[in-house]
């Protein structure tokens, strides 16, 4: 029976696998880990919608981003989760989103970062890209962006403080 769908939304990992090993377009809905490394696993992350999780001590570094740097965002996210992400406050200092969805073109294809570059209105040799997705960040090079690969934080904070200068971390990041 699953093999003759167009598609799948489940949130069950063997129903997943089982969609998945048919060929059939699948969407993992996140709630349990095993389900979005089974995504990982098959080179899939973009079909796992997982729940957003905020990091407190993300957003704290994100807050302490001088205002004289213009701060955007350019993700490869899902419609559900643009207004969630776009209204919430802990986000205030981000002052472009850029979302995949709205731009019909996903990172890390150029024109993703070129839509960035239009929302920012700074040329890429003036931006620091920020991703925790190393195929993103190995695009910038070529696209003339500086690149900052998220990768645990307090190499990520290190990072921030030699790339934007007056950078100072937040209580707890060092």
């Amino acid at each position: 029976m699953i093999g003759g769908f167009r598609g799948a939304v489940a949130h069950r990992l063997h129903a997943c696998i089982v969609a998945w090993s048919y060929r059939v377009r699948v969407v993992g809905l996140g709630w349990d880990r095993k389900v979005e490394s089974f995504f990982a696993s098959v080179s899939a992350e973009d079909a796992f919608l997982g729940a957003v999780r905020w990091r407190p001590s993300m957003v704290r570094l994100l807050r302490s981003i001088p205002e004289r740097y213009v701060v955007g965002m350019l993700s490869n996210n899902v419609p559900t989760l643009c207004d969630l992400v776009r209204n919430n406050t802990r986000m205030d200092r981000i002052e472009r989103f850029v979302f995949s969805n709205e731009i019909r073109v996903r990172k890390p294809e150029p024109l993703a970062f070129d839509a960035l570059t239009e929302a920012l209105g700074v040329p890429p040799r003036d931006t620091v890209f920020i991703d925790d997705n190393a195929a993103h960040i190995e695009a910038c090079p070529t696209l003339d962006f500086t690149r900052l690969l998220v990768d645990g934080l307090p190499a990520f904070a290190a990072g921030c403080r030699r790339l934007l200068p007056g950078l100072l971390p937040p209580p707890g990041l060092g």
